[in-house]
């Protein structure tokens, strides 16, 4: 279908099998139309590091969310937004990517 992205069995590409749990949630919220930017900002929730499993989702959620749409606040007080799969600062630069 056209403007959908499929992943067989993300799953076996992670060592931890509880990670299984978490893609078939995934699954089910994308397929069940909530918005990736609100998938999103509840794993910046978790406390993270760059290699694990939840900030590994933001980074490729992150390139399907439409350029323009509100990615929070800037440390400098500015609405960042969401170009190219990154939060961008339009006021100082800044840039987040996943």
């Amino acid at each position: 279908h056209e403007g959908r992205v499929y992943i067989n069995d993300i799953s076996t590409i992670f060592e931890n099998k509880a990670n299984e749990v978490d893609t078939r949630m995934f699954s089910t919220l994308l397929r069940n139309n909530v918005p990736i930017e609100e998938i999103i900002d509840q794993l910046k929730k978790c406390p993270t590091t760059i290699v694990n499993f939840q900030r590994s989702v933001i980074k490729a959620l992150s390139k399907y969310v439409k350029d323009g749409v509100p990615a929070g606040t800037c440390t400098c007080g500015t609405t960042l937004v969401y170009q190219n799969g990154c939060a961008n600062c339009p006021a100082c630069g800044a840039a987040a990517c996943g």
